[in-house]
């Protein structure tokens, strides 16, 4: 009988720890999270924004897209700058599609830019597009 007493407070006191470390290692793990952040915040915009600029197409639409799917504000300027610098009709597309993501006054203008000024067809075709989603967005939100 005292054996299973002891086995029973064995278990407990495992579990008891258990919890303790999984709490200890949240801590650390959301504290690590929040160190990463800054270090993103100081190392990855100047990375990124030389991926924007690289002359590897992969490297370029990945850093592109990126910079869109998370929202990085501090993007808008040299997505803009490579906006004006880029051959590439498909290129530029994704960057509009970035901006918009984006959703910043600055990132839209350039996308009203891009729709009334570009060469290509497609391009003032698909700005347009994206300018009326987000005009639609602003009307259906403020309703």
């Amino acid at each position: 009988m005292k054996t299973l007493l002891y086995r029973m407070m064995n278990v407990s006191l495992t579990a008891v720890a258990a919890l303790l470390l999984t709490a200890g290692t949240a801590t650390v793990n959301a504290q690590t999270v929040f160190e990463n952040t800054k270090v993103v915040k100081s190392h990855g915009i100047p990375s990124l924004t030389l991926g924007v600029k690289s002359d590897n197409e992969g490297l370029k639409r990945s850093s592109i897209y990126f910079a869109g799917q998370y929202k990085i504000v501090e993007m808008v300027k040299p997505l803009t700058e490579q906006l004006r610098r880029e051959n590439d009709a498909s290129v530029r597309v994704l960057i509009a599609l970035s901006l918009f993501e984006i959703g910043t006054p600055e990132s839209m203008d350039a996308i009203k830019s891009l729709a009334a000024f570009d060469k290509n067809d497609r391009v003032r075709n698909i700005s347009n597009s994206i300018l009326t989603n987000y005009n639609r967005n602003i009307v259906t939100s403020t309703k």
